[in-house]
C-alpha cells in the first residue's frame, strides 16, 4: 500500500467566517491525523523513511520557500508546524506532555506516583531520544543542502 502525505498547500476561497472556520478545524484535524499517520508508517510499516524527515533546518529552508508566497500560504505551513508539534507533544515519551500523562495514568491504576528515580531515568532517556533524532535529522538536512 502507498502512503502519501498531506499536501503542502491547499486554498479554499470562503468568505464567511464562520464557515472557514469550520474549513480551517477540519484541515487541522487532517494535518493532525497525517502527522499521526506519518510517524505510524515510520515506526511499523516503514512505508516513510528517515530521509523524508526534516529537522530545523530543512523546515526553516521550507518556511522560506513558502513565504515567498505570501502570508496565505505562511500562516499553512505554520498550522502544518503546529500540528506535527502537537502530535510529537503527545507521544508517550517522558520528556513531553504525552509522557507525563502516562504518569499520570500509571499513578491512578497503581495508587501511588512512580518513584523519583524512575521519572528521572525515563526523562533522561527521553531527553538522549529526543536529542539522538534532532541531531540526526540535522545531519540529514546537511547532507541534503550539500548534495
Amino acid at each position: 500500500m502507498t502512503f502519501i502525505c498531506y499536501p503542502l498547500f491547499e486554498k479554499h476561497p470562503i468568505a464567511n467566517p464562520a464557515k472557514a472556520f469550520v474549513v480551517g478545524i477540519r484541515q487541522a484535524y487532517r494535518a493532525t491525523v497525517a502527522t499521526a499517520q506519518t510517524i505510524r508508517h515510520m515506526l511499523f510499516t516503514r512505508n516513510v523513511g528517515l530521509s523524508n524527515v526534516s529537522g530545523p533546518l530543512g523546515i526553516a529552508h521550507k518556511g522560506s520557500e513558502v513565504a515567498q508566497g505570501g502570508l496565505i500560504a505562511l500562516c499553512w505551513f505554520l498550522g502544518l508546524i503546529s500540528a506535527n508539534l502537537a502530535v510529537i507533544n503527545f507521544l508517550p515519551l517522558p520528556i513531553v506532555d504525552g509522557g507525563l500523562f502516562l504518569f499520570l495514568i500509571l499513578e491512578k491504576i497503581r495508587g501511588e506516583p512512580v518513584s523519583i528515580k524512575t521519572q528521572v531515568a525515563t526523562q533522561l532517556l527521553g531527553i538522549a531520544l529526543i536529542a539522538t533524532v534532532f541531531i540526526l535529522v540535522t545531519y540529514q538536512d546537511i547532507l541534503r543542502f550539500f548534495s
